[in-house]
C-alpha cells in the first residue's frame, strides 16, 4: 500500500506522462489535417504550393485569394500578386480571403485573424479556416447538383 505523499507523487507521474502523451497526439493531427487542407489546395488550384512550410507560403494571401477564385470566380476582386510585397499588400490579400470566406457561407466563429497568418502564431487556427473553405466549398457544390 502507497503511502498518501508516495500516491501523489505517483499520480503526478501518471498525470504528466499522459498530458505529453496527448501533447504529441495534437501534434501529429495539427500536421495531419495541414497536410490534408495542403493537399485540397493544390488539388484545386491546380499547381503545387511551392514552400515546403505551409503557413510562410500563405502568409502573402495571394494563394488563399486564387483558391476561392477557383472555387467560385469572382469573390476576391483584387489580389495583389507581387514578389517583393508589403505588410499593407499582404493584409489587404489576407483581408479579401476573410471576406470571400464569409461570402461563401462560412462561419465568423470559423475564421482566423489576419495577424494568426501573418504572424505565424496560430497555424491550426489557419488550417481550420482552410478545411471550413473545403467543407462549404463541398456543400455548395452538392446544393448546385
Amino acid at each position: 500500500m502507497l503511502r498518501p505523499q508516495e500516491r501523489k507523487h505517483v499520480v503526478r507521474r501518471l498525470s504528466m506522462r499522459l498530458s505529453m502523451r496527448m501533447e504529441k497526439q495534437h501534434e501529429m493531427e495539427d500536421r495531419w489535417r495541414a497536410l490534408f487542407a495542403r493537399r485540397w489546395m493544390e488539388y484545386i488550384l491546380g499547381y503545387v504550393i511551392p514552400n515546403a512550410n505551409l503557413m510562410d507560403a500563405l502568409r502573402d494571401g495571394t494563394h488563399l485569394c486564387r483558391l476561392l477564385n477557383v472555387l467560385r470566380p469572382g469573390t476576391v476582386h483584387r489580389v495583389v500578386e507581387q514578389v517583393e510585397m508589403k505588410q499593407v499588400q499582404r493584409l489587404e490579400n489576407i483581408t479579401n480571403f476573410l471576406a470571400g470566406c464569409e461570402t461563401m457561407g462560412v462561419r465568423t466563429i470559423n475564421l482566423f485573424r489576419p495577424q494568426d497568418l501573418l504572424d505565424g502564431h496560430a497555424p491550426s487556427v489557419v488550417v481550420h479556416c482552410i478545411l471550413c473553405v473545403a467543407d462549404q466549398s463541398s456543400a455548395l457544390r452538392e446544393d448546385h447538383e
